[in-house]
């Protein structure tokens, strides 16, 4: 896999802080609550009704120099798609798009880690090129094309197939259970050491010191 820079998830929120298109605090809780559940970052973002699905896809593509190319306006060949395991496609809400020799393009919802995108290159033994797709249609596709048992099809951040569905009425369980923990009512772990606080000066503002390097240990 070739890219500018590393995919990563506090540097999104980074960017979004630094834009203004979501609180710092949200951000923070938002992405503990990526780390403790498995959620996807970008889903929850849209779920919660905190950014739309496809100003958060252009903010990617921007930020992150990535080529755009949803399933809304590219069919998925299912050659592509049988490469990969169905189960990790609807975890990670990712929508392989085709294949070409030993490269494989893969829609993601928004944006996917790079280390997610590694480790699915070398079980494929392929090169996986990211394009930033939308999170709602890639969940939308995965639950209409391959559908999974109901036990099977929880990964924790999934959006209703339906957009006019209510976002609030899906997670409130697992919302609640992620706000009693921020608020010191679970049973007291510590926060994931991967969660990067937002650096900001005295004015408010991300100071951009974010060393992706030392991002994901």
């Amino acid at each position: 896999m070739k890219i500018s820079q590393r995919l990563d998830y506090n540097r999104l929120a980074e960017i979004l802080f630094d834009l203004g298109a979501v609180e710092h605090e949200t951000l923070q809780h938002i992405l503990q609550q990526s780390f403790n559940t498995g959620e996807i970052f970008p889903e929850v973002l849209v779920r919660e009704g905190l950014i739309a699905d496809w100003e958060l896809s252009r903010i990617a593509c921007e930020a992150f120099h990535i080529v755009f190319l949803s399933v809304d306006f590219y069919e998925p060949s299912m050659e592509a798609v049988e490469m990969f395991d169905r189960e990790a496609l609807h975890k990670h809400n990712i929508v392989p798009l085709d294949c070409f020799d030993d490269l494989v393009t893969v829609a993601m919802p928004a944006l996917t880690p790079s280390e997610t995108l590694v480790a699915l290159s070398e079980q494929l033994g392929k090169v996986i090129q990211p394009a930033v797709g939308t999170a709602a249609s890639n969940r939308r596709w995965l639950m209409e094309n391959l559908p999974l048992a109901v036990a099977a099809v929880d990964p924790n951040g999934a959006l209703p197939a339906n957009g006019d569905e209510d976002w609030g009425s899906v997670f409130d369980e697992g919302d609640a259970a992620v706000l009693m923990e921020l608020n010191g009512e679970g049973e007291g772990d510590e926060e994931d050491e991967n969660i990067v606080d937002l650096d900001l000066d005295e004015s408010g503002v991300a100071d951009g010191s974010i060393d992706l390097d030392d991002l994901i240990s």
